[in-house]
């Protein structure tokens, strides 16, 4: 990747996890919320992070695609995952759909989107040129 794609990359990551620090979850403002820091402290999470900055920053053409977009898949997952099951163990003490609708914050959906957006970006960036290392095309 040029200095330029590796900036990018870096930079949508670290909007990603600046977004983890608003409420995102909760059953009233103010009283009884929480903020997307449990998804960012989480181990998983914290070792996409790394994957992501590995990839971007240590890793060669192959495995820089592969770390880059195995780290934010990772992030969208267990952001979708403290999504469906925060609640369990705090409120509600069962899993519904419903409530996680209910009490999931638009800071939630704006997080979710600008990770998905990071990811997308990072896919633009990296696959004309890893596409050809992992499939071979430049030996036709």
């Amino acid at each position: 990747m040029k200095i330029q794609e590796r900036i990018i990359v870096t930079t949508s990551l670290l909007i990603v996890c600046g977004s983890m620090f608003f409420s995102w979850f909760g059953g009233s403002r103010g009283v009884q919320e929480l903020s997307g820091t449990i998804v960012l402290l989480h181990p998983v999470t914290i070792s996409c992070i790394l994957a992501i900055l590995i990839g971007v920053w240590a890793g060669g053409p192959k495995y820089s695609f592969l770390l880059t977009n195995l780290g934010f898949l990772g992030i969208i997952m267990m952001e979708v995952f403290y999504f469906l099951d925060w609640h369990i163990g705090t409120i509600s003490g069962r899993f519904s759909i419903t409530e996680s609708f209910q009490m999931a914050y638009p800071e939630f959906y704006v997080g979710l989107t600008l990770t998905t957006a990071a990811y997308f970006c990072n896919l633009m960036i990296q696959k004309p040129r890893s596409a050809s290392f992992l499939f071979r095309l430049d030996r036709v």
